[in-house]
């Protein structure tokens, strides 16, 4: 029987980032990411618009989630 092992993630932070520059920095890229997307998306149309409109209010709950974690 053959094991299989899952790959070795592509990026990995360095061990000095700290969870709070860590969680600053992923809400910077969540709101590049929600920009990108929102634009894209105005491109679209059909289920196409539909499909990337359900991945932008899947960005905008990360996002809300991230910038609450940063809050408290």
């Amino acid at each position: 029987m053959k094991i299989i092992t899952p790959d070795p993630p592509l990026i990995i932070a360095h061990p000095s980032l700290s969870k709070a520059h860590a969680m600053n920095h992923a809400s910077d890229m969540l709101r590049c990411v929600q920009v990108a997307a929102d634009e894209f998306g105005e491109s679209l149309d059909g289920p196409a618009r539909q499909k990337m409109l359900c991945i932008l209010h899947q960005i905008e709950m990360i996002s809300a989630m991230v910038d609450h974690s940063l809050s408290v």
